[in-house]
């Protein structure tokens, strides 16, 4: 047991090391960071500066960019935050070397280089290469809802927006009337009441979200339109195969009742083995029968969907771009953010769109892991490591459709249901699923020919690494990044800060692999 305390002396004089390089450990991540931004190519965060004339000098952009990188590594994504650590922690004063940049340069330098991140995004996956990371054999696809900087009250109905619409226009046609009667038609007074500012604002923004739900209803209507499209053909395909069916349960039953009637005529036994049932009590017509009035309820209910898909569809006045979207705690006012993650949990690929479901984006990011694969190739041949492509490609029930199954590409393995209901299914299979149906299934429906192959040990398996690949890295981007609001309005905004987050967790992990 102690005699005190710990003496606790403010007033000590201390002398820092004059080498700011001793401040941080010799592993530090900063150290690595800059080290990574000499290496990159900033020459798309250059456009624009002008250098050689007169007035302050500029921040270096390399300087700025490690700034903000390091920031959304340590999940501080504010600028005024930033700026503030670029006073009080050792780390941000090393990159900034003592030289801390305001919170309005940090944040015109984030909002005016855009287009940059995705270049930025681009040669990080190389150096990752380069490093040995990106094995992209097998690539994880997952969707994961980031609420956007708006509010869900923001939200207002289309035909509410064209009323104020049309009301604001009324308004400034008065304000034109009476400022004519005033000072004279065609002039141009010099001082302007703010009120009509604010309401030509106010009708910038009205307008836009107006836009936007003009254009939800148009694609939702197209949308419709080409679902039922595809049931129908989808009803056409089932009678036909119905038909088939019914001709093929035909002609064996005939056949059996003709060698029966002969049989019985010669006074010999019955023919052997069991009688085929009647042409609509076999078991495959029974099943296209099935599967027939099972596609025209479907095609009901998208013919039903469509008469609704023309409704009065809802648009935010503070961030039109985003859409209310479902999560596990309730709805949200946001993007969904689509990711493809390789086998090692390198961030292939990221996208932000505001579709609330996941099943149209399989075909846009299966694309973009290929190039992200070839973009990776590139760094492999400096070093001279083998090429690498993708092989296998893993998503859940969000993305199955017919469509996603048999598109062009790598080999996939797509859920059909919730994992808990493939796992109890693979569990049982042997004992509830016969040859015949499972003959049935590879042949006549690409959803029950997938619902088969993960009905399968090496199914399963293989369906088991989605979830241990790529849901890690949702949660890391959101936990240890702060990546569950977006900082920026709008979707080319929200495109470059998920695309920044993303490239600098593949930073982390390369620096983690060396150390």
């Amino acid at each position: 047991m102690a005699f005190g305390y710990r003496p606790v002396d403010r007033d000590q004089m201390f002398l820092l090391p004059p080498d700011m390089r001793q401040w941080l450990p010799e592993r530090h991540f900063v150290w690595f960071l800059l080290a990574a931004v000499e290496q990159l190519d900033v020459s798309p965060f250059e456009k624009g500066r002008r250098l050689g004339g007169v007035g302050r000098e500029g921040y270096d952009p390399r300087m700025l960019l490690a700034l903000l990188i390091y920031g959304y590594a340590v999940g501080q994504r504010s600028s005024r935050r930033i700026e503030d650590l670029c006073v009080t922690d050792v780390a941000f004063r090393v990159i900034c070397a003592e030289d801390a940049p305001d919170h309005s340069t940090i944040c015109r330098f984030r909002k005016e280089n855009r287009e940059a991140v995705a270049e930025l995004f681009v040669q990080v996956l190389e150096l990752a290469a380069e490093a040995g990371l990106g094995r992209v054999g097998v690539v994880a696809l997952d969707g994961t809802r980031i609420a956007a900087n708006a509010s869900y009250g923001a939200n207002r109905r289309r035909s509410w927006l064209r009323e104020q619409v049309d009301e604001v226009m009324a308004e400034a046609d008065q304000a034109d009337s009476e400022e004519d009667a005033l000072f004279g038609e065609g002039s141009n007074p010099s001082q302007v009441d703010e009120q009509w500012c604010d309401r030509w604002t106010r009708a910038e923004r009205i307008r836009a979200a107006l836009a936007r739900a003009d254009q939800a209803a148009a694609e939702a209507a197209q949308a419709e339109e080409a679902k039922v499209a595809a049931r129908r053909a989808r009803v056409q395909e089932s009678e036909e195969r119905v038909a088939e069916q019914r001709d093929t349960a035909m002609a064996r039953w005939q056949d059996y009742q003709r060698r029966r009637a002969e049989a019985e005529t010669q006074g010999s036994p019955p023919p052997p083995g069991r009688p085929p049932a009647a042409p609509d009590e076999a078991h495959r017509t029974r099943r296209a029968l099935a599967r027939l009035a099972s596609d025209r309820a479907r095609l009901a209910e998208a013919e039903t969907a469509t008469a609704l898909a023309v409704r009065d569809p809802v648009a935010n006045l503070t961030d039109p771009d985003s859409g209310w979207m479902p999560t596990g705690k309730g709805w949200i006012q946001g993007y969904n953010t689509q990711l493809a993650v390789g086998n090692d949990q390198l961030i292939l690929a990221v996208k932000v769109t505001n579709a609330t479901v996941d099943v149209a984006q399989f075909e846009p990011m299966m694309r973009a892991a290929i190039q992200a694969a070839e973009t990776l190739n590139k760094g492999r041949a400096r070093v001279g490591s083998p090429p690498e492509s993708v092989q296998l490609l893993l998503a859940d029930a969000g993305y199955c459709s017919r469509r996603n199954l048999t598109v062009p590409g790598p080999d996939r393995l797509i859920g059909t249901a919730k994992r808990q209901r493939l796992e109890t299914a693979s569990q049982t299979a042997e004992d509830t699923q016969t040859a015949d149906e499972t003959e049935a299934a590879d042949e006549t429906d690409p959803i029950q020919a997938m619902r088969a192959r993960l009905a399968t040990p090496e199914g399963i398996t293989g369906y088991r690494r989605r979830g241990v690949t790529v849901e890690p890295v949702n949660g890391h981007l959101k936990d240890r990044h702060g990546l569950r609001q977006f900082s920026c309005r709008g979707m080319k905004a929200a495109q470059a800060e998920a695309e920044l987050a993303a490239a600098t967790a593949n930073l982390l992990k390369i620096w983690r692999s060396r150390y």
